[in-house]
């Protein structure tokens, strides 16, 4: 199994304990992909999943591979969705969204057996930018 998708079977079991419910998984447009979307009360969440070996957790932690472009695109993508899932947003009460990233690093053990070493869950990611996705 590829480690991204891994790493959201981990986030989405996360986000469940949290009480959030999940809605969609790898929901894909032609600007992209969103790994999680999820409710949580009457508040659509968008959530990016960056999974690492702990190794790069210092050099290249995931949040730095969100750069201000991909961020402005899941805003963009999280208003698209409520457009094209008006009635379900209706049905929850959602009148917003906002956009969170789950980082987790994690480490190999015997026989390609993988262990969660940390999570950092940052939310609520402002839109750096607007180009292109207004």
């Amino acid at each position: 199994m590829r480690i991204g998708r891994w790493g959201e079977r981990k986030a989405t079991l996360l986000l469940q304990r949290k009480q959030h419910a999940i809605i969609r998984s790898n929901w894909r447009t032609i600007h992209g992909e969103i790994d999680i979307i999820a409710r949580e009360r009457r508040q659509l969440v968008i959530i990016e999943v960056k999974t690492r070996h702990i190794s790069l957790k210092s050099h290249f932690p995931g949040i730095k591979a969100i750069d201000d472009e991909k961020r402005s695109r899941l805003h963009f993508m999280g208003r698209q969705f409520m457009r094209n899932h008006a009635p379900v947003c209706r049905r929850y009460g959602i009148k917003n969204y906002r956009v969170d990233i789950i980082e987790l690093y994690y480490e190999n053990l015997l026989f390609g057996i993988r262990r969660i070493i940390s999570m950092e869950w940052h939310k609520n990611i402002p839109a750096l930018c607007r180009r292109a996705y207004l």
